[in-house]
């Protein structure tokens, strides 16, 4: 089988993780089975707790959550059909118990506000960037689901000072995918 194990957070050493945010970047795809989305009709509806916010860019509702204390991390959604913070719920409590939490919902998604724009990676990355600068207000780990892995990397690229670890967990695949074409 050449397909990577399935993580339960059973295997999730958080201890490793938390030694990884001190400073290196890190691709950590421990959290992968965890983040898969169920086949739900209206993720909107669902929170993941903790202390609900909005944050204004520009002008637009940018919904969140934050959760626990400690060094900062913000959590960031696959940008595909349906997707929202609560792709997180099965991790945020447990990394809310070593970590300071931040689960934004990107704008066209889930909570935030849906305002007619080009949604292209420039718009996500300047909202990242913008939200950890005026929200979180100091260096923050990076958690980056599927598509939203690359605006981490670009983020942590431009400025490493402010963005030193990243964790990038690698797209889900729905079981609506197609199969994939065999050699390749």
């Amino acid at each position: 089988n050449d397909n990577p194990p399935n993580f339960t957070l059973a295997r999730l050493n958080v201890t490793r993780l938390q030694n990884l945010v001190d400073g290196r970047l890190l691709l950590y795809a421990a959290l992968r089975s965890q983040v898969a989305a169920d086949n739900l009709d209206n993720v909107a509806q669902f929170q993941l707790g903790g202390a609900e916010g909005a944050y204004r860019w520009p002008g637009q509702r940018t919904a969140y959550s934050a959760h626990g204390a400690g060094t900062p991390l913000v959590l960031v959604h696959d940008v595909r059909e349906a997707a929202s913070s609560f792709e997180w719920r099965r991790v945020v409590d447990p990394l809310a118990a070593h970590f300071q939490v931040h689960a934004i919902v990107l704008l066209g998604f889930g909570r935030s506000a849906r305002p007619a724009a080009r949604y292209r990676p420039r718009l996500y990355t300047s909202l990242l960037a913008d939200f950890v600068a005026d929200v979180v207000a100091q260096p923050v780990a990076l958690v980056a689901a599927g598509r939203s892995a690359s605006y981490a990397i670009e983020l942590a690229a431009r400025d490493p000072a402010r963005f030193p670890p990243l964790a990038l967990v690698p797209p889900i695949r729905s079981s609506t995918d197609p199969p994939a074409l065999a050699g390749g």
